[in-house]
């Protein structure tokens, strides 16, 4: 019996040391994790305060993103969804005003968000670099003001996206090579991409539509030939090793060059050093003249959009195909057209112009929004300024109904309503005319740093297309 009571007092005396040490691995085991999932939270966090941070918003987010974004499954934020553990899964501001630039740190750390929309908006500046958001689904950063080109990331490190759409903004440069095989919906149109459209799987299945409106695309995926000097998407990753090359090939050359130099006991003189010096200073001076003149020249466009360059097609091309194909007569037979397609609205006096002299003057874009473009037209001979919107997406108005619309903006007269000139309707084309009001916009007097309206001495103005 003393023989089993030891045995038993030796067994306990080794079974409770083990018990406490696999509780204690526990619990540090749980607080570790406790740990981890905290500072999940605060990068989660985080990178939704940068982009707060970083807007201006009608909704004013800096006072309603407060606190944690999520209690369980749900989210006291505007337009912030949560998973049921707690984690944000989709940030939506569709039409929020949100003005200003998105800053670097914007949604680093939302490491499970699958949905993105931006759409309807001000942003301007590069568009997110999304860099750690694998999960991402659904893109929509379409209508709002957004320029650069497309980052690769997006065709590369997104392997679940099934819908992007980037439409309505300013980017330029090439589409890269998406082959996601679960996207959907795709849309970069009304933007100023160029080169030739990659010949994905994924790009095959959209149609011409997905990329209209830019500033020359070319491709099987457009129905257009691309001529042999059209840019690509593997353009900037040869160019990028091509740089590098530049850079590995001239050292190696100097590094000959100084041992044939040592080889020649040849020296440089004071006055080479001091040129080096003044053409190494001339450099960036030259490349700034360069991009303010491009810069200046950007701006300049005419009335056919976005197609600056050399033999673009404009409006006044599709204005004269018309002319003619409709007439079959010459040069004067298509100005008499010109002249009775420019309807004017102004019974005390002549308009003064024609449709000819607007697609000789040059225009400068004013903005853009929903109906279409504005432009800011100073008419060839200097002497007067209107204002031209392109109205689009306005396929479907017949001629009678658009006249008639028109007919009646014409006639309204009020010392706060612009006054219509003129309008102009095609088969491809929709022109809204009316008098230029300089001075301030009415989306500065509404959000901009401006004085008060009690405060200005002259009453703003509002173009009669807002009540279309």
């Amino acid at each position: 019996m003393d023989k089993h009571r030891r045995g038993l007092r030796l067994r306990q005396s080794l079974v409770v040391p083990w018990i406490v040490v696999v509780m204690v691995g526990a619990a540090v085991s749980t607080a570790e994790l406790a740990e981890s999932d905290l500072e999940a939270f605060r990068d989660e966090r985080g990178g939704l305060v940068a982009l707060r941070d970083g807007l201006r918003s009608a909704k004013d987010l800096h006072s309603n993103w407060t606190g944690p974004p999520c209690h369980g499954g749900r989210s006291r934020w505007y337009g912030v969804s949560c998973d049921g553990d707690g984690r944000v899964v989709g940030v939506r501001l569709d039409g929020v005003q949100l003005t200003g630039a998105l800053p670097a740190g914007a949604l680093r750390g939302v490491a499970r968000l699958a949905t993105l929309s931006l759409r309807d908006n001000a942003i301007h500046g590069a568009l997110p670099g999304l860099a750690g958001l694998d999960r991402l689904r659904v893109i929509d950063l379409s209508s709002n003001r957004f320029s650069g080109p497309i980052p690769r990331r997006y065709a590369v490190e997104l392997p679940a996206l099934t819908r992007l759409e980037l439409q309505d903004n300013l980017l330029n440069g090439t589409v890269p090579s998406f082959a996601q095989g679960e996207l959907t919906v795709f849309n970069v149109s009304y933007n100023f991409l160029q080169g030739e459209v990659p010949d994905t799987r994924a790009l095959r299945r959209f149609p011409a539509s997905a990329f209209g409106h830019n500033l020359k695309l070319c491709g099987e995926a457009v129905n257009a030939a691309c001529g042999s000097g059209s840019p690509s998407a593997d353009d900037g990753d040869r160019s990028a090793s091509s740089r590098d090359d530049r850079v590995v090939r001239p050292a190696d050359h100097d590094a000959r060059g100084r041992a044939a130099r040592k080889s020649r006991h040849f020296k440089l003189t004071a006055w080479s050093v001091v040129a080096i010096a003044l053409i190494a200073a001339m450099v960036p001076f030259a490349a700034v003249l360069i991009f303010l003149h491009q810069t200046k020249k950007s701006q300049e466009v005419r009335l056919g959009g976005r197609a600056t360059p050399t033999g673009a097609p404009d409006i006044k091309d599709k204005a004269e195909q018309g002319k003619l194909s409709g007439s079959g007569s010459g040069s004067s037979s298509g100005s008499r057209n010109a002249q009775a397609q420019l309807q004017c609205f102004r019974a005390d006096k002549a308009a003064g112009f024609d449709l000819d002299d607007l697609f000789r003057s040059t225009a400068e874009m004013l903005g853009k929004g929903r109906l279409g473009i504005t432009y800011r037209v100073t008419l060839e001979a200097g002497t007067a300024v209107v204002v031209v919107k392109r109205l689009r997406n306005m396929g479907h108005v017949p001629r009678k109904d658009f006249a008639h619309t028109m007919q009646l903006l014409g006639k309204l007269r009020h010392e706060n309503v612009v006054e219509v000139v003129a309008c102009y309707h095609s088969k491809e084309e929709k022109l809204a005319v009316y008098e230029h009001v300089p001075g301030r916009s009415l989306f500065e007097l509404l959000h901009g740093t401006s004085p008060s309206w009690s405060q200005h001495a002259s009453p703003f103005s509002i173009s009669p297309m807002a009540i279309w």
